[in-house]
């Protein structure tokens, strides 16, 4: 039986104090991050910025978060009821001032209300924020799952004269273009484009999630492109018993073992189980994985093949995505509320394989990092993945097998072939993800890559003021 997670960190150390107690003096950088949508960890969602936090703090980094208490990803108040007033709270060394939020569902008018309404709260708590007991920032990060949150980081920056710091995870406005259809003309691409450029602009640093980020802001703004540094999703490995010395390789500096899909087949197995877990949105693209388990369903008497897909999340498409399985009469797809982060990892062990489906669309040339999949690779299973993509994490670990994107037949195909792999060619896979995933994408040393990063912006600004 596999090990659990625990649901707790194991220290990371603490930040300088200052002489009132309060964290952020001496050698110590003070940063603010401002993010509607990060989660607690080990709580479900999004929860990278609480992660790099607590693994900055030993680094002196002392991390206020400004996000939503409701209406986003995995968040609800505990009674239902849209919170009225803000609070804060610290765990993991982390202090998290939560904000109410505008309730809206869908991806229409109430977003948008939701998104300003947003930032405009963080630009009013955070003006004055003594009767908080946070201190003023010496940096400003926002991150942008939605740019007017981005733009309230910039002014709230400008309020302290600091440097401000932005980090790019979704492209504005190609994100709307490309994956939800909105036209070019439309008055808010027309504004995310402008919002776009202004940000990228005023940013004393960069910090790209994909790798090809700062080629793509060159382009956009030329000469007045700031800095850039990577830093990628990933995971707390300590927080996975067994992790390292499963990934540990028979020789040090090995080769990752390539993938041998023609290998001789196995017995089929009663049940070969796909895992889930992540957001049910249009980028998600599960209605390819629905349309391929059709597939399978109608060739299993052939091909002696039965497989179980188990989706964990939430999302706006969700609802549709259970209606279409009903409608028609699918007994493989199984639809699960969203997990704690720290119980994704024994989920994917208990499967035979994980599954990540994009659309298909010229977005992704820029490469992908999503939050889940270093979650499957540390669960040393194969990832099947429906990507037209370079630079992807899984392709570089050997860690799975590929089809096209939004390709069913192809989709059904490929996951045919790895449940016939024999058990020790997919447990092979497997290893080579958690290798992969421990030199490459530990939160420990991506939270010192970003704190050096940001002390390094901080000095030059200071110099240049």
């Amino acid at each position: 039986m596999p090990a659990t997670p625990a649901d707790e960190l194991p220290p990371a150390g603490v930040a300088a104090r200052a002489d009132d107690g309060r964290p952020g003096s001496g050698d110590g950088l003070t940063l603010w991050l401002v993010n509607q949508y990060v989660n607690k960890y080990p709580d479900a969602g999004f929860t990278r910025h609480h992660l790099l936090a607590h693994a900055m703090s030993s680094d002196g980094v002392d991390t206020t978060i400004f996000t939503a208490a409701n209406a986003g990803p995995h968040k609800q108040s505990p009674d239902g009821r849209r919170p009225r007033r803000a609070r804060t709270e610290t765990a993991l060394d982390t202090r998290f001032v939560w904000l109410p939020a505008h309730d809206y569902t869908g991806n229409g008018l109430g977003r948008i209300i939701n998104m300003v309404g947003f930032g405009l709260s963080v630009v009013r708590h955070g003006w004055n924020v003594r009767r908080y007991g946070v201190r003023p920032p010496d940096v400003v990060l926002s991150s942008d799952p939605q740019p007017f949150a981005s733009l309230a980081g910039w002014v709230l920056a400008r309020r302290y004269r600091v440097p401000f710091v932005y980090e790019v995870r979704d492209i504005w406005p190609e994100s709307l273009v490309q994956i939800l259809g909105v036209p070019r003309y439309h008055p808010l691409v027309v504004l995310f484009d402008w919002m776009e450029k202004f940000l990228y602009r005023r940013s004393s640093l960069l910090v790209g999630v994909l790798p090809g980020i700062g080629e793509h802001v060159k382009a956009r703004v030329g000469r007045k492109a700031p800095p850039f540094v990577w830093v990628p999703n990933g995971i707390a490995v300590e927080t996975i018993p067994g992790l390292k010395e499963a990934a540990a390789p028979d020789e040090p500096g090995a080769a990752y073992d390539a993938v041998t899909p023609d290998a001789a087949p196995a017995a089929p197995a009663e049940e070969f189980v796909i895992v889930y877990a992540g957001a049910h949105g249009p980028p998600n693209s599960l209605d390819t994985i629905i349309d391929a388990a059709q597939i399978i369903e109608n060739s299993a008497g052939e091909t002696g093949i039965r497989v179980r897909f188990d989706l964990y999340g939430s999302g706006v498409s969700k609802e549709d995505l259970i209606e279409d399985v009903r409608r028609r009469n699918l007994t493989s797809v199984h639809f699960h509320d969203p997990v704690p982060k720290s119980r994704v990892v024994n989920l994917v062990r208990a499967a035979d394989a994980s599954i990540i489906t994009y659309r298909s669309i010229d977005l992704y040339r820029f490469g992908v990092s999503p939050n889940k999949v270093f979650d499957y690779l540390a669960a040393g299973r194969p990832v099947i993945v429906a990507l037209d993509a370079p630079n992807d994490p899984i392709a570089l670990a050997h860690a799975g097998v590929f089809a096209r994107a939004e390709d069913p037949a192809d989709l059904a195909a490929v996951i045919r072939s790895l449940a016939a792999m024999p058990a020790a060619e997919r447990e092979r896979i497997g290893r080579n993800g958690q290798r992969y995933v421990c030199e490459n994408h530990d939160m420990a040393e991506l939270g010192r890559r970003l704190a050096s990063a940001l002390r390094g912006t901080v000095a030059r600004y200071r110099r240049v003021g």
